[in-house]
């Protein structure tokens, strides 16, 4: 499911994926130029062309965070 929020830039995309145990989001910048989105206390300052994985657990731990 697409989750971009009216206050996230217009080059951001962004996909809620459900799990079993955890829930995961994906952030991908579009455009040229840099972005930053927060979620749940969650920082990512994506460049140009980089995506940005977040996973939590049912209990809201972060399992994975990383930028690729």
């Amino acid at each position: 499911a697409t989750t971009r929020r009216a206050e996230d830039p217009e080059t951001l995309e962004t996909y809620r994926v459900p799990g079993v145990g955890a829930t995961g989001w994906v952030f991908f910048n579009g455009g040229k130029a840099p972005v930053s989105v927060e979620r749940f206390g969650n920082r990512f300052d994506l460049g140009a062309g980089q995506t940005g994985y977040l996973q939590l657990s049912d209990a809201g731990a972060v399992e994975v965070k990383e930028t690729f």
